[in-house]
């Protein structure tokens, strides 16, 4: 039986540990694109909840559309909580950005809240690709 040398030792050792690295390496990238599901997941739930509220918006617009002047009316101040109050006029105040507030008619309004639903709904999927493009590498791997 032939005895090893250092040389042969070391070199075993060497390549023992490359390979642990590897698979720490490994393991490592698999967390890692793990906890960016997470984060995609997130925010795709996020987005939901947005696109949700764009809608309910919109609805809200047109009930209010249908209404009359000096009709009743149910305005939301937040948190579930309505107050009882006459529509005294059918322009909105928006806020554009900048600390600027514009007037605009119900059917402007609508418009900017539906091209805010597809601006968000476009991210939903690119988000929902890049979901699907990582759960393929895991499969890979």
């Amino acid at each position: 039986m032939a005895k090893k040398t250092g040389g042969q030792q070391e070199n075993k050792h060497m390549a023992e540990n490359a390979e642990h690295e590897h698979l720490h390496s490994a393991e490592q990238e698999q967390h890692e694109k793990m906890i960016r599901l997470n984060m995609l997941e997130q925010d795709a739930k996020q987005i939901e909840q947005q696109i949700a509220e764009l809608q309910n918006l919109k609805i809200a617009l047109g009930e209010i559309e249908k209404a009359k002047e000096k009709d009743e009316i149910l305005a939301s101040l937040g948190k579930n909580i309505f107050v009882k109050m006459a529509l005294l006029s059918k322009d909105l105040l928006v806020n554009v950005g900048a600390k600027t507030v514009v007037k605009k008619s119900i059917p402007e309004t609508k418009k900017l809240v539906e091209n805010d639903i597809a601006k968000l709904s476009e991210l939903k999927d690119k988000i929902a690709v890049e979901f699907q493009g990582i759960v393929q590498e895991l499969i890979k791997d």
